[in-house]
């Protein structure tokens, strides 16, 4: 079993981890890459940085300007004073790689400022360098490379602009029932076609990552499974507003595993 093509070209099916590795041979210096929770893509980095000195930045909600790149913030005795945010930080220290998880948990073309331009390889380097708040210049070395990961299921963060999209190349990670086959098999799972047939039938519904999948072993009980680490997952996104989808894929489960 692949993951279905919905009649669209062979090659926007292939492995993204293949084609990201292919991008950053390419010589690409920023890449974005997306997709639902539990996909793979946290994982990849791990994979493709080996070995690289890399500063990990994660986003949270409502992250501004002044918490990742330049903000006043009060002394311990008096006053004010201008204290760096890790990614300017991480620029700054000439970190070979810098991640920033989950980027659509604020506003971040916003947030990160000067930096929006300045990802950009034409311009990269101290010719380019902008004056910050503080009065001191901030430019991007040209070997500076930029990984983003963004999750594209979660309602309550942002959009990202198509103007930061054109700034980077974008790599999607989709559910793959590819993987899903290999984590199976690994574990050895008994009737790993049932779950195969039961995952290719919620993506129909809702595109639920693989790694949702990662814990099943050949001793776990298929309803334990299913009502305790699932069900959850597909009630949250479908119950409500479409019960129907949800009671479908309950029954398509108890077809398959009863």
């Amino acid at each position: 079993m692949v993951t279905p093509s919905h009649g669209r070209p062979e090659w926007l099916t292939g492995d993204p981890a293949d084609l990201l590795k292919d991008v950053l041979d390419s010589g690409e210096k920023a890449v974005l890459i997306y997709g639902p929770p539990r996909t793979g893509k946290t994982r990849i980095l791990d994979v493709v940085l080996k070995g690289k000195h890399k500063e990990h930045i994660q986003i949270h909600n409502g992250w501004g300007y002044s918490e990742l790149i330049l903000g006043l913030k009060p002394r311990m005795s008096e006053g004010w004073e201008y204290r760096e945010g890790p990614l300017l930080k991480a620029i700054r220290g000439r970190q070979e790689v810098v991640v920033l998880e989950e980027i659509n948990r604020t506003d971040f073309s916003q947030a990160i400022g000067e930096i929006f331009s300045l990802i950009e390889p034409a311009y990269r380097g101290e010719e380019h360098a902008l004056t910050l708040h503080d009065g001191s210049e901030l430019y991007v070395p040209q070997d500076t490379l930029f990984l983003f990961t963004m999750n594209t299921l979660d309602r309550s963060t942002e959009n990202i602009d198509d103007a930061l999209f054109g700034r980077m190349a974008a790599v999607e990670f989709p559910p793959r029932v590819e993987v899903l086959t290999e984590m199976l098999e690994a574990a050895k799972v008994p009737r790993a076609q049932q779950w195969r047939e039961f995952f290719a039938a919620v993506q129909s519904h809702h595109p639920l990552g693989h790694g949702y999948f990662a814990t099943l072993t050949k001793s776990v009980d298929p309803f334990v499974y299913y009502r305790t680490r699932i069900r959850p997952v597909l009630q949250k996104h479908l119950a409500g507003y479409r019960d129907d989808d949800l009671r479908m894929l309950d029954e398509k489960f108890n077809d398959l595993f009863e």
